[in-house]
């Protein structure tokens, strides 16, 4: 209770926390968005009106420095200069004099020790090496030569004319351009580098150009200072994001505490009990809701109310859905009138003696002469003859063994038995036991043919099949049947350990080898429009008389002799060239054993071949039959998840839910499930096999599986699987 208590407290804490991250996310989102669209218009107003100033201050500015140029006052234009710099709105400002063009004060002002403007000026000269000067109204040009060198100082010489005296004057003219910079701003900050991707503005110097009489004498050239708008800008900007904690933190303060307290009071809390109960239900564990126990609000008052009302139906619903469920099973694994189990409880049996390794006896027991029995005692006796007739049977068999003999019934007149771990003397003792009580016994009640009972046995073969088997047992019981009336015959382990020695070698030899070819069989089609989307694998195996080997007792074989994982080996490098040098598009299945799949060098080879063909491995379906599978489930779902992480896929095959659930394939991420030919033969005409088939469908729709079928023959199977929406089929 403790670790449930901590893994919900954790899991809130988690919540919380993703909720905050969400409203942060959102709340951030929703700054930015408005501090952009606010931030945009904002600079771009700032920008406009300081633009706007700047441009009223230099056309002030050109207005007081035209006639200084006139003048060609320097030391008044430095001060202008030095004057407009301080307003820290400039870094730096060029004035270049295009024109030599001066005035009679120009004149006056750049003569050393004179200054008298009443005085009347003429003969204005310059040398003729650096060029001429030329009267425009009250102005002087300088017309220059080429040997005029701005960078020195000019001499011009003149006449003044003061109270009728005459002075030889020279005034010198500095016509270099003039430059000032702006000095380091003082208390400058520096702004963060996070600044320069909202604020990116440039502004380009600005050139203005001074003019006399159409005449350009002077371009003025002004860089702009940015800082103060950058700084006006800046200092909004960290206004805004106070104001955006200031809002934000106290909303995540009462947000938490909605959450911690609240919220999880009226809303986690019920929710975190309506979810244990839900858990309780999908594992059919149903019990009374009492809504008292729910403090939440109206909607999850109401959703429980609902649910308890669900709950009690459902439960309900499966109660009688098992009590059905049980009642088919029973049907379909038992026969009605003897109560002993059927041929397809027998197979599952054989195949589990196979799975398992165990020896024993199978035995077939047949009444040859029942057809004569109902002539001599009437058809109303034959149901009452039968079941005396098992009864006298199992109660032998119990005298024998309580655990490892078991009766089954085919049909009518016969009966199979598997004795576990019983040898050839043991079985002679049992059939001699059942044919004397058997005759000895109905002879009493009824009137009997001559021949009411043969009985043919034969060892359990590890390295045969099923069909092999069955084959053997019916040569005994024909044998028996042929010698006289009421007997037996048995085929004792020694009749058959004469093959195993010779089969093991063949197996051995083949494998070593690698003398075998493989052919693709199985081929499974998509419906509509018939594309081939998988085969099979099939190994082609020989004896040393070219006789065909079964693949069930060559597996055998090669699992006793622990050839096994050689041999799948083998099988798989041949899939992989096969893939290689074809133009195959569609899957392959390869059929593996159980000792294979749980082998770790095994397992290494198959990542590195795997990893080796990257582009051939999504074609490769490693199959194991479902019977397997549940008899092996840790190695199977270890195998499974092996092989998903290498990137290949998986297929269950003659899957039934007998063999191994639904519910415990739901976490094992399987690519295909190949349903048992049972459930799909007759399954148009068959209610029961159609639900199984439906719920087989509907799990694997959900845990992301196709479905596939085999064998499937009549024309409305095909047609009724193909509506279901079965994936490919065989035919």
């Amino acid at each position: 209770m403790k670790r449930i208590k901590e893994k919900l407290i954790n899991k809130d804490s988690y919540i919380l926390l993703k909720n905050i991250v969400i409203l942060t996310i959102v709340f951030l989102g929703l700054f930015f968005f408005t501090f952009y669209t606010f931030f945009v218009d904002f600079k771009d107003e700032l920008i406009k009106d300081s633009k706007k100033a700047y441009f009223l201050k230099i056309e002030n500015f050109d207005n007081k420095i035209k006639p200084l140029i006139l003048n060609h006052d320097i030391l008044a234009l430095n001060k202008q200069l030095d004057e407009l710099l301080k307003t820290n709105d400039f870094q730096e400002i060029t004035i270049e004099l295009n024109q030599l063009i001066f005035n009679k004060n120009a004149l006056i002002l750049n003569t050393p020790n004179f200054s008298d403007e009443k005085a009347n000026i003429s003969d204005v000269v310059v040398d003729i090496k650096y060029g001429e000067i030329r009267k425009i109204d009250n102005y002087y040009e300088l017309i220059p030569s080429s040997n005029l060198d701005k960078t020195q100082y000019l001499n011009i010489r003149y006449q003044a004319f003061v109270e009728d005296e005459v002075k030889n004057l020279f005034a010198r003219f500095d016509f270099k351009n003039i430059n000032k910079k702006q000095k380091t701003l003082k208390n400058k900050i520096e702004f963060p580098f996070w600044f320069s991707y909202i604020f990116d503005t440039t502004f380009k110097p600005e050139v203005k150009e001074i003019y006399l009489n159409k005449i350009k004498i002077a371009t003025i050239s002004y860089i702009l200072e940015p800082y103060n708008i950058k700084y006006e800008v800046y200092t909004l900007v960290k206004k805004l994001f106070f104001y955006a904690f200031i809002m934000f933190f106290p909303i995540i303060l009462i947000f938490n505490y909605y959450n911690r307290f609240v919220f999880k009071k009226y809303v986690t809390k019920p929710l975190h009990k309506l979810n244990k109960i839900l858990d309780d239900i999908l594992e059919n564990k149903f019990h009374k809701i009492k809504q008292k126990d729910f403090d939440g609000v109206q909607e999850v008052t109401a959703l429980i109310s609902k649910i308890s009302t669900i709950s009690n139906k459902l439960a309900s619903s499966v109660n009688e859905l098992n009590i059905s469920k049980e009642t088919i099973e029973r049907k379909m694994s038992t026969d009605t009138l003897t109560g002993l189990e059927n041929q397809k409880i027998f197979e599952l049996d054989i195949k589990g003696m196979f799975v398992s390794s165990i020896s024993g006896y199978v035995l077939i027991v047949k009444i040859p002469s029942l057809v004569e029995f109902t002539k001599l005692n009437g058809s109303s006796y034959t149901d009452t003859f039968i079941e005396n007739f098992v009864t006298i049977i199992k109660n032998i068999i119990y005298r024998f063994s309580k655990v490892d003999i078991t009766m089954y019934r085919f049909y009518g007149s016969e009966f199979a038995i598997i004795a576990k771990r019983h040898d050839s003397v043991k079985i002679e003792e049992i059939c001699k036991a059942i044919v004397n009580t058997i005759v000895k016994e109905l002879s009493s009640k009824y009137k009997l043919p001559e021949n009411i009972i043969n009985i043919g046995a034969t060892p359990f073969d590890l390295y045969g099949t099923l069909n092999s088997i069955m084959n053997s047992v019916n040569e005994a019981y024909n044998i028996a049947k042929n010698n006289q009336p009421n007997s037996f015959y048995l085929i004792t382990e020694k009749q058959i350990e004469h093959n195993y020695a010779t089969l093991e070698k063949i197996v051995s030899t083949t494998i070593h080898d690698a003398n075998f070819d493989v052919d693709y069989a199985s081929n499974s089609y998509t419906f509509g429009d018939n594309k081939l989307v998988m085969q099979e694998v099939s190994p082609l195996l020989y004896d040393n008389n070219q006789q065909k080997l079964p693949i069930g007792s060559f597996v055998s074989i090669a699992e006793k002799i622990n050839e096994i994982v050689n041999f799948d080996k083998l099988v798989i490098t041949k899939v992989i060239e096969y893939l290689k040098y074809s133009k195959a598009t569609h899957e392959i299945a390869i059929n593996l054993a159980v000792d294979t799949i749980a082998n770790k060098e095994f397992n290494k080879w198959l990542e590195k071949i795997l990893n080796e063909n990257e582009n051939l491995k999504r074609k490769i379906v490693f199959s194991i039959t479902s019977y397997t599978a549940s008899h092996h489930k840790h190695k199977f779902k270890k195998f499974v998840k092996h092989v998903k992480e290498l990137g290949a896929k998986v297929l269950l095959k003659r899957y039934n839910t007998n063999d191994y659930p639904l519910e415990e394939l739901e976490n094992l991420n399987l690519d295909y499930l190949r349903i048992d030919k049972d459930y799909t033969t007759n399954v148009a005409n068959d209610k029961v096999k159609k639900h199984k088939v439906k719920n087989i469908l509907i799990f694997a729709q959900l845990n992301d599986m196709e479905i596939l079928t085999e064998g499937v023959k009549a024309d409305n199977d095909y047609a009724l699987l193909e509506r279901l929406g079965i994936y490919a089929t065989s035919r």
